[in-house]
């Protein structure tokens, strides 16, 4: 996977209209539940300095190190990073690094969503085939992370893009 480079203006466009969600996570509420579960564990597994918690339907607070910063919230069919209350209200003293953590934040959302994707895509191969649908309990289908958590830290590292 090439990880497109973003011009300072299309990352700002993310920043001011929000980040376009992949339209398989929009198919039903359970998808967009677990869009949400499963981009709160990418964030947590990634090798960095963020950990993500669940806030509310459809919301994720993202701390750096130990200061809430974040929320991702999502609106219409888009997530949308808001700043902290805690650090709206001293936004004038934002860092270099602060703000490279939030450009980084918003690569890896979009690393997600492209992994999203592609997992999908897979998915959908799969049925076409008419290959079986392991089911569990109620017959729904089983939730499966969408990248190997061995096999993490090596993708991160090789699409690193944004340093």
């Amino acid at each position: 996977m090439e990880l497109k480079q973003y011009s300072k203006d299309e990352l700002m466009d993310f920043l001011t209209n929000g980040i376009p969600m992949p339209e398989t996570a929009l198919t039903n509420e359970n998808t967009i539940d677990f869009y949400f579960e499963e981009l709160e564990s990418f964030i947590n597994v990634a090798e960095n300095e963020f950990w993500a918690k669940s806030t509310d339907k459809n919301q994720l607070t993202v701390s750096f190190g130990s200061v809430e910063y974040l929320i991702i919230r999502m609106f219409s069919d888009n997530l949308f990073l808001l700043m902290a209350p805690s650090i709206a209200d001293d936004i004038n003293n934002i860092t270099q690094k602060e703000a490279e953590n939030v450009i980084g934040l918003v690569y890896g959302i979009i690393v997600y969503n492209y992994r999203w994707e592609e997992i999908s895509e897979m998915a959908l191969d799969l049925l076409k085939t008419g290959a079986d649908v392991p089911k569990i309990g109620d017959g729904g289908p089983i939730k499966i992370n969408s990248i190997e958590m061995k096999n993490l830290k090596k993708f991160i590292e090789e699409n690193k893009k944004y340093e």
